[in-house]
């Protein structure tokens, strides 16, 4: 069995879509052929809901969205494991055991297709890059666990799934790829067109020198010539031929197939590897690696007391009214530069005041709408001096004490809106309480924006207004340490807060 992971995450696009789409089709394109085939038997979906997974993909808000994968599958093991069902779907439970260590079973959310047109199994999946539970990023098989970048600092991924390979394959009695008779013996590339024969051929001649038929390089020929194959060169290291009926030769390289010297060492790692490694050995080792995949997943995604409080408070609240908040926030979102920028230093603020989710029952009003007051001066101050610090206005003083005051407007309302809408306290003074008064709040933002947008002169600049809130965000981040505990995550990774819930476009603490 091999476990490889894409190269493909939806970076900046909604192509989880077209990747599952990709999965599901009733043709593929055939590298050897170099054309469209019809899959067949037609690709089957294991595990997941399509719409859901896509959609998750889609508003996740990440720019890699998604990881991508396959479990692949010799012929012989693919007959095994068709012989086995039960196998099969123990398998894939371990599998998901190690994708989603340290997440909660009822947050493991992935897509799983199975292949078999091409005589063998494969297990293709998606797995959304967002905790469902915490709404941070998350990446079950990430190449950089210990933040460095570049190559080779996937070392500590390739630590993890050989462990997990050793596991499985030793579990299961399937071909691990590590083992020296596969490893040492043969070099292909995972993106070779001729893989499969290759491994087909390879794995027969590896059981004629296990059970002592073949006991050098030349009687590997003399054998591949006596199955009909046409041998068509052999050079010091490598042996070229042509399948039966086939017009272009294949060459087999590594081991066995190199000069004496190297057939006769891997003979006897054959010999000495046959079952060099216990069970138990393997399951310890293992175990080690769940256990701290499981500690940093843990660690990243834990639930604060105000974002679990914010939880059960959310439970009591109907669908409808969590997707009418899913929508406006979307709105706001996409009207308002500020908008990601303001949510997520209230996100910070909720989380470092847990009783301001229980405001209208514990007396706790006064010296918490005092520290709204302070976070909300805090936020006005640094988009103000953002606003100052441009020198290029020409409208005179009046426009840009005009513009600075809808902007102040603008983050106070905002504020006011979200804490409404994040904690369910009513914080709007001055709005019907009848129940829409959350859409008529965010209906006059959305007109305090059109005003500022007029009185910017900036707006003229190459990027206008788009530029305008990445330089205020980046003010808003710089500027402004309000009591807040950092633990590491980035704007990117939104909030700390979680739900069960899954929405459309809205932030990941919807979801």
């Amino acid at each position: 069995m091999i476990h490889g992971i894409s190269k493909h995450s939806g970076a900046n696009d909604n192509s989880a879509a077209r990747a599952i789409d990709y999965f599901l089709s009733e043709i593929f394109y055939d590298a050897e052929i170099k054309r469209w085939t019809k899959r067949e038997p037609a690709a089957e979906l294991v595990s997941g809901d399509r719409e859901a997974i896509e959609k998750l993909c889609f508003e996740c808000g990440f720019k890699n969205r998604y990881t991508s994968g396959v479990l692949s599958f010799s012929e012989e093991e693919s007959k095994f494991l068709k012989g086995s069902p039960e196998k099969l779907t123990s398998l894939l439970k371990d599998w998901e055991d190690f994708a989603f260590a340290g997440v909660k079973n009822d947050c493991r959310v992935s897509l799983i297709v199975k292949h078999e047109h091409k005589d063998r199994l494969e297990l293709h999946y998606i797995i959304p890059r967002t905790n469902i539970e915490s709404g941070k990023y998350f990446n079950p098989f990430p190449p950089n666990y210990d933040g460095r970048r570049g190559k080779g600092a996937n070392s500590e991924f390739i630590i993890h799934n050989d462990a997990f390979t050793d596991f499985i394959c030793k579990k299961y009695g399937l071909q691990n790829p590590r083992a020296p008779e596969v490893a040492r013996s043969i070099k292909i590339s995972l993106h070779d067109s001729q893989k499969d024969i290759k491994q087909k051929i390879h794995f027969q001649l590896i059981e004629a020198i296990g059970a002592g038929l073949i006991s050098s390089r030349k009687e590997i020929i003399n054998t591949l010539e006596a199955s009909g194959f046409e041998i068509t060169r052999a050079g010091s290291d490598y042996i070229s031929l042509k399948p039966p009926g086939a017009q272009k030769a294949m060459r087999l390289t590594g081991g066995i197939y190199e000069d004496r010297k190297s057939f006769e060492h891997s003979r006897k790692a054959l010999e000495l590897t046959e079952d060099s490694r216990d069970f138990e050995r393997i399951a310890r080792d293992y175990d080690s690696v769940l256990q701290k995949r499981t500690r940093e997943v843990k660690k990243r995604h834990r639930i604060k007391g105000a974002a679990a409080l914010r939880t059960e408070k959310l439970e009591q609240h109907s669908e409808k009214e969590i997707n009418d908040t899913t929508e406006l926030l979307k709105n706001l979102r996409s009207n308002l530069p500020l908008f990601d920028t303001i949510y997520d230093n209230t996100i910070d603020f909720i989380n470092n005041n847990p009783n301001i989710l229980n405001m209208s029952g514990d007396g706790t009003r006064a010296p918490i709408a005092s520290n709204i007051c302070k976070f909300t001066n805090a936020q006005q101050k640094a988009v103000l001096s953002g606003l100052l610090s441009d020198s290029e206005y020409e409208s005179g003083q009046d426009k840009i004490m005009e513009l600075i005051e809808n902007s102040a407007k603008l983050i106070e309302l905002l504020i006011k809106l979200l804490l409404s809408l994040l904690t369910f306290e009513n914080h709007l003074e001055g709005y019907s309480s009848s129940g829409s008064q959350y859409a008529t709040a965010a209906t006059d933002l959305i007109r305090l924006q059109q005003a500022i947008n007029a009185e910017n002169p900036s707006n003229s600049r190459k990027t206008g207004i788009e530029e305008e809130g990445k330089k205020f965000g980046f003010a808003l981040k710089t500027k402004i340490n309000y009591e807040a505990e950092n633990d590491g995550t980035s704007i990117s990774e939104r909030t700390q807060i979680p739900t069960k819930q899954a929405a459309s476009d809205c932030p990941p603490s919807f979801k």
